[in-house]
This record gives structure tokens, C-alpha cells and sequence, in this order.
């Protein structure tokens, strides 16, 4: 019975915290976030939607199952490749993020892997891979995960995007999650999952609050995952719900704020190193 309403008292809150949007607070608007992850070819309403909510800086991802070949390319100029300096100057580049500013705009390709086979292609070489801003990967198996979270994956992705719409098929292997992180990798919640129905929202809290035990919290970002406008929420709505995963309203902000912005310095920093080399 106690677990029942337990269950029962975290759905509420959970649809309470994602049933409507709220506009950003004065103080949130000082701290514009990020949502690095908005299933969608680019839509220019719902970029304005996530900038009147708060965010000033969206990733429109492409979603490949599988193996990727030369057509998943992405056709969306005017990325990271071409601003690098903009978007991350070198002090960002030596540790810090608070000073990389507002990206806008920028690309993301999201991998499902079955397999560590579909991996085989993931290096920081890979021409459709640097078409792209920022690069994701879903694994959907424990053995893709530890492929993901090692060389030479872990040095050609930025995000570990964990399939929270079920039950993980996988542990968290702590040791796993501080090795990729130490990386630079960070580990994705998509809230939007939380807008499905009652059982994707439980899978979606007890597997957060799996990765919250798991992973250390500066690794943490969590993005919507949304695939239209009306499922995007103002940054202190995720945070509330953030609530659910054992997190701060604090720590939640910074998972929306600080981390993503990592994630971008990273990626930049990637795509500078290659593109001087390639000069």
C-alpha cells in the first residue's frame, strides 16, 4: 500500500511539475539555458517557443539507428565548424564555461546502437560525424554502453543519451560513468519522456535517479527530447521536476545552465583540434 501511493504521489507531482509552462522567472532570465536536444528538423517556432521560455541556445538532432553512412550528413550551415571562436573563445577552452556565450543554433546527430559493430564507425575522423555540432549516442545494450563509455568512442562523442523510456537494459556501472565523464562525456535525462504516459514516467525517475546515484553530477544535462513546442518547459519547471531524481532546484538549474554549455565547449574544442589539423 505505502509503495502504491508512493508511486501514485510521484506520478502527481512529476505531471504537476511538466503540465504547464511557466514563463522564466527575472532571475532565470539573467541564466539563459540550453536545450541540447529537440527532435526536429529545424523549426524556427519552435526555437522561438524555447527562447521565450528561457533557453537561448537549442540543438535540433537527427536521429540514425544503426549504422550511419554518407546521406545521415547533416545539410544545417553555419555550426560550430564555422564559429568556433565565437562560440568558444580559449578561455572556455582551458576548463572554464561560464564564459561561453549563447550558440544559438546548432546541429546534433543521435545514434541508436544495438551493437558494438554499429560503432565501429564512431572516430573523431568521421566525415558525417563532423557535419554535425554536437554528436550523441543511445546504447541500447550493456555492451555498447562500455564501448561508448572507452576509447576511441568516448573521445569522439560529447553526450551518453541512456533509453530512459524503459527500464535501462544495463547497470550504471559507477567506474564506467567516472571514466567517461573524467573524458569530457556528459550523460543525458530527456524530460519530455515524462509526458507520455504513467509507466514511462516511473521508468524515466527510477532510471534518473539511478544515473543521479551512479554518475558524478557535473556529467549530469538533461534537454527535453522534444519532438514539438507545446512539449518544451521553462528551465525552474525541469528543475522542479528534477526533484523527483534526488537533485537540488540548484544542481537542476546547473544541468540546464552550466552543463550544457561544457558540452558545447567540448564539442567546439573538438572541432577546432580537428579542423587545425586538417588545416
Amino acid at each position: 500500500g505505502q509503495v502504491r501511493g508512493g508511486c501514485r504521489l510521484v506520478a502527481v507531482l512529476a505531471a504537476r511539475a511538466l503540465g504547464s509552462r511557466s514563463l522564466p522567472s527575472p532571475q532565470g532570465l539573467a541564466m539563459p539555458s540550453a536545450d541540447l536536444n529537440l527532435v526536429s528538423k529545424v523549426d524556427e517556432h519552435m526555437q522561438e517557443v524555447a527562447m521565450q521560455l528561457g533557453y537561448d541556445t537549442v540543438a535540433f538532432a537527427s536521429e540514425v539507428q544503426g549504422r550511419m553512412s554518407a546521406h545521415h550528413a547533416s545539410r544545417v550551415p553555419g555550426g560550430l565548424t564555422s564559429r568556433v571562436g565565437q562560440v568558444c573563445p580559449k578561455l572556455a577552452l582551458h576548463g572554464g564555461t561560464s564564459h561561453v556565450p549563447s550558440a544559438g543554433r546548432l546541429s546534433r546527430l543521435t545514434l541508436h546502437v544495438d551493437s558494438t559493430d554499429q560503432l565501429r564507425d564512431v572516430n573523431e575522423g568521421n566525415r558525417v560525424m563532423l557535419s554535425y555540432d554536437l554528436v550523441a549516442v543511445v546504447p541500447h545494450t550493456e555492451d555498447a554502453f562500455e564501448r561508448c563509455c572507452n576509447p576511441p568512442v568516448v573521445n569522439s562523442i560529447d553526450l551518453i543519451s541512456l533509453p530512459m523510456e524503459t527500464r535501462v537494459p544495463y547497470s550504471l556501472n559507477p567506474v564506467l560513468l567516472r571514466k567517461a565523464a573524467r573524458a569530457g562525456v556528459h550523460f543525458e535525462v530527456r524530460y519530455a519522456l515524462a509526458l507520455r504516459d504513467s509507466m514511462t514516467r516511473r521508468h524515466l525517475i527510477a532510471n534518473a535517479l539511478q544515473l543521479k546515484r551512479a554518475a558524478p553530477e557535473t556529467s549530469i544535462v538533461i534537454s527535453s527530447g522534444a519532438d514539438v513546442g507545446s512539449k518544451l518547459r521553462a528551465p525552474l519547471d525541469v528543475a522542479h521536476l528534477a526533484t523527483l531524481f534526488h537533485m537540488s532546484v540548484r544542481l537542476a538549474r546547473q544541468c540546464t545552465i552550466a552543463h550544457p554549455r561544457a558540452v558545447i565547449a567540448r564539442a567546439a574544442a573538438r572541432h577546432e583540434r580537428l579542423l587545425g589539423t586538417a588545416g
